[in-house]
């Protein structure tokens, strides 16, 4: 898994667990949060910010929504 950027400026390996867990408090059905982590996942980038990774992850969440 490639290195992101925490918000208080740690690195650490990206947790596609930890993503999907969020998106499921956050009240996203297993295949949506499934889906979701996939997603971001296939796509983040070596340095990427959590904060970008979960901006992007949760709009992806309202889009699934509609």
């Amino acid at each position: 898994m490639p290195d992101i950027v925490k918000a208080d400026g740690t690195v650490e390996p990206f947790a596609p667990e930890k993503l999907e867990e969020s998106l499921r408090r956050a009240g996203a059905g297993a295949g949506a949060a499934e889906k979701i982590r996939r997603t971001i996942e296939a796509t983040i980038a070596p340095g990427s910010e959590s904060s970008d990774i979960y901006k992007r992850a949760f709009q992806m969440l309202r889009q699934e929504g509609r």
